[in-house]
């Protein structure tokens, strides 16, 4: 996990497409950006979560210099630990969501630990998955449920 605020001196949109090998999530508090997933292009702004699966084409569009948020990188393994398949074709279906006030005070405290844990070295695995499933448990509560995704797995 990365705070976003610190991305913005090393990234100058746009940015070239590219594959991630891994998934991750954006998740801005403050500012505005455009990112695009494959064809499709979002607008971000305050209390936006995007998701970005591993193998999708990306590209920063735009990113405003006072940007704050976080970045959270997600390895394949810790994916589908943390959600299921349903859940994850969901979440690639339909990348954004807009947080309600009462979710993002949570997610922001989700976030911070996650910082935490990482900055101290926090090695129990435990509590790096724990974290985050409370992160995803309250994201993936109010995302729009896809049509597309749901009929994947009737």
């Amino acid at each position: 996990i990365y705070p976003l605020s610190a991305s913005y001196d090393y990234i100058k949109p746009p940015t070239p497409l590219f594959w991630a090998d891994y998934s991750f999530v954006l998740f801005f508090l403050n500012g505005r950006g455009k990112q695009q997933i494959d064809s499709d292009y979002y607008n971000l702004a305050a209390n936006d979560v995007l998701f970005i699966r591993e193998g999708h084409l990306n590209t920063i569009k735009e990113i405003n210099p006072k940007i704050s948020g976080f970045f959270i990188h997600i390895g394949y393994k810790l994916l589908n630990i943390l959600l299921s398949k349903k859940q994850i074709n969901e979440l690639t279906y339909s990348p954004k969501v807009t947080l309600q006030y009462n979710q993002i005070t949570w997610v922001e405290k989700c976030c911070s630990l996650m910082m935490e844990a990482a900055q101290f070295g926090v090695t129990a695995t435990e509590i790096r998955i724990a974290i985050r499933q409370s992160f995803f448990t309250v994201v993936c509560s109010h995302w729009p449920k896809s049509e597309i995704a749901t009929n994947l797995y009737v």
